[in-house]
């Protein structure tokens, strides 16, 4: 259990960096496709023939191009179905993975706010805040030895609170 807590604090950036990369990949997968309905698709071809009819005498190549635009419309609409099934798809799943890692770190917040002041010192400064065990030392007035077993004491501590006592005891 100790390593989990303290794997988990080590990625406590990453996790937080991980939720707002998840946040940018929302918003970008809110943002509606724009792409022509078969009718506005149909309107620009009438338009283009409407325009070749006063340079051309003969419309044949536009008939030939409205027919392919509406054949390339219906062959295309299910595969767009799909594509932006698999837009709300990949967001839900965006979703689930950012409030997961929402919860899990008011979890660990949790648990770090429950230490006293000097234990916080020492677990943030040293997993979170990357500072050798010098640093870390320096700043609670403590030896380095001692820092050590404050943060083994405190990630046991936090191991009960993030994992649950009967997780703790059968480990």
């Amino acid at each position: 259990m100790f390593e989990k807590v303290e794997t988990l604090l080590r990625d406590y950036n990453s996790m937080k960096a991980r939720v707002k990369n998840l946040e940018i990949d929302i918003q970008l997968l809110q943002v509606p496709m724009i792409r022509e309905t078969p009718e506005e698709t149909l309107e620009g071809v009438y338009f283009a023939r409407s325009l070749e009819s006063r340079t051309q005498s003969q419309g044949w190549a536009s008939d030939k191009t409205s027919q392919v635009a509406f054949n390339y419309l219906q062959a295309n609409e299910g595969i767009n179905r799909e594509f932006e099934q698999l837009r709300r798809q990949d967001r839900a799943a965006a979703e689930r993975e950012r409030n997961h890692l929402i919860r899990l770190l008011q979890k660990m917040d949790n648990a770090l706010s429950s230490l006293n002041e000097k234990e916080q010192v020492i677990i943030k400064g040293f997993y979170i805040d990357n500072l050798r065990w010098f640093e870390v030392a320096e700043q609670v007035m403590y030896e380095e030895r001692h820092c050590k077993r404050v943060r083994d004491r405190a990630i046991n501590y936090m191991a009960k609170s993030l994992l649950g006592f009967e997780n703790y005891h059968t480990a």
